[in-house]
């Protein structure tokens, strides 16, 4: 569902400009733009607007980027190995040696900022 909204995402800024070049060329020709036309034009518009505002809604609920009861363990060297990294539950024995390792660092460094 995320890589039909993302692809959503960037085909409607496409057809937003379709749509404003048809409307160019329509505008600047020798019989003008009529009403039926200009509404048209103007409901392929908020037509854009709409599905881009949804779509951008979509990908912000099923986007999985933001869970807070994870913590980020970048990727480590152990025992001549590398370890790889990821996003684990809080509470997993990997993600506590990492806050523990993060902790010790900033007490060695005398780093009392926050993050």
């Amino acid at each position: 569902m995320a890589i039909f909204i993302r692809i959503l995402l960037l085909l409607l800024p496409v057809v937003l400009v379709l749509l404003w070049v048809r409307w160019r060329i329509k505008k600047n020709s020798e019989e003008g733009l009529s009403d039926k036309d200009a509404k048209q034009l103007r409901i392929g518009l908020i037509s854009v607007i709409i599905g881009l505002v949804v779509a951008g809604i979509g990908l912000r609920f099923t986007d999985d980027s933001g869970d807070v009861d994870k913590v980020y363990v970048p990727a480590y060297m152990e025992n001549g190995k590398l370890v790889p990294g990821g996003f684990l539950p809080a509470d997993h024995p990997e993600a506590i040696k990492h806050l523990e390792r993060t902790k010790k660092k900033k007490d060695d460094t005398g780093d009392t900022s926050e993050g």
